[in-house]
């Protein structure tokens, strides 16, 4: 549920009214205020997270348990890479053969 919005719960979002406007909706004066206490919402206006989810979401990051680090063994790229060139290498060989 947005914490700055119009229409209540579930969502609090109103698409033709942004966070803080006042306008007339379906002939009733309305304003899309904000909530009391923005730490308690993930989303502030319906768009744009608040500084809550914001922290949340980097200290799971910079945690270190969510990030995988891709480990290369050069020689090893290396290798295969050669072993796979080798390997195209006989087979346009052998293809060039058949065809003589």
């Amino acid at each position: 549920m947005a914490c700055c919005g119009y229409g209540g719960p579930p969502l609090n979002f109103e698409k033709r009214i942004d966070c803080g406007q006042t306008k007339i909706l379906n002939g009733t004066l309305v304003t899309a205020g904000g909530c009391n206490d923005s730490s308690k919402y993930v989303n502030w206006d319906g768009i744009h997270y608040t500084e809550a989810s914001n922290r949340y979401v980097s200290a799971q990051i910079l945690s270190g348990k969510y990030f995988v680090p891709l480990i290369i063994n050069l020689k090893e790229v290396k290798g295969n890479l050669k072993n796979k060139i080798a390997g195209i290498q006989n087979a346009l060989r052998k293809f060039t053969n058949s065809m003589n």
